[in-house]
């Protein structure tokens, strides 16, 4: 049953790659000015900015997925 959920999880990120892909710049550029913290050690903030520039760019991919329009262009 556990293999199924992994299973259909990895099928729906699958779909979501290529979205990822086009918009994650975006987030990039977004998150260096957010993370630009002098205190903070400089490995945990690439780890930050890379999980919160993939995380944004995941879940706009999947909102963009929902309308029709869009549905085409990423899908």
């Amino acid at each position: 049953m556990a293999t199924r959920a992994i299973s259909a999880t990895w099928t729906y990120s699958e779909k979501l790659t290529f979205g990822i892909y086009l918009c994650h710049f975006i987030f990039v550029y977004i998150s260096f000015d957010l993370f630009d913290i002098e205190s903070v050690n400089p490995f945990l903030r690439i780890i930050g900015m890379t999980a919160a520039s993939f995380t944004c760019a995941a879940i706009l991919t999947a909102i963009l997925r929902l309308t029709p329009l869009t549905r085409r262009f990423i899908a």
